[in-house]
């Protein structure tokens, strides 16, 4: 793998936010993390202010690496932002049990909601001016695997695509319309809307959210988080 591959900030690629659990500094295995720094220059950091809803701080949590655990009562916001519907975001974790691994905005009021939910039902949606949503099987995300996970949409429902390690997969279509808008809107990590439900229980290592991604620009990002956590991505 090229270096800039393997040393790529997410930035560089016109994210919006990007967190990776490897440059948090200052905390200590089991501390409560209260702010996780953007790795962009845009410095949309993803916070928590309670107390008992704050993720843990684990190192060698994934193959030397560390992570965040979520313990089915926590959660991360980023303050509100504007971004076109026309999106992708990548997240490295594992979950053992179903939740909201990111969504932003919240699906049941806001318009331009995109989230991956690791059950049943809507597994990876986009919805703007109209919903595009695909379904994967009962409890895809479950079973405390480490997975790279990440959706990609293009205002289109056919370029609305689903990954697991790399790897395109075959997904059951629920709402087949065509995602198009620009919305100002929060971004959460481990639950819905600043944690009050719908929360994952598991573990988040690396988050990336952003412009849709054309495929060799999405591959370098890919190959990327692959390469820095070591997992097998095709």
């Amino acid at each position: 793998m090229r270096a800039r591959q393997r040393h790529l900030n997410p930035g560089h690629l016109g994210m919006a936010c990007a967190f990776d659990a490897r440059f948090i500094s200052g905390l200590s295995n089991n501390d409560a993390l209260t702010t996780w720094n953007d790795r962009t220059a845009n410095a949309r950091n993803a916070t928590q202010a309670t107390t008992a809803k704050k993720p843990t701080y684990k190192t060698g949590e994934l193959n030397g690496n560390p992570g965040l655990s979520f313990d089915g009562g926590d959660g991360l916001q980023v303050a509100s932002f504007n971004a076109s519907i026309l999106a992708s975001a990548h997240v490295v974790f594992k979950a053992s049990a179903n939740g909201i691994v990111y969504e932003r905005g919240t699906f049941s009021g806001d318009n331009g909601c995109s989230y991956i939910y690791t059950t049943t039902g809507d597994t990876t949606l986009f919805r703007g001016t109209a919903i595009s949503a695909y379904n994967r099987a009962i409890d895809w995300g479950i079973g405390s695997t480490w997975r790279l996970v990440g959706h990609e949409a293009n205002g289109t429902h056919t370029s609305h695509q689903f990954f697991i390690d790399g790897a395109l997969q075959s997904m059951s279509s629920t709402v087949a319309n065509n995602p198009t808008g620009s919305y100002s809107l929060a971004l959460n990590i481990g639950a819905r809307n600043n944690a009050t439900s719908l929360f994952m229980t598991g573990s988040i290592a690396a988050l990336t959210f952003g412009p849709f991604l054309e495929s060799p620009a999405r591959r370098r990002l890919q190959n990327s988080l692959g390469y820095s956590f070591k997992l097998a991505c095709s």
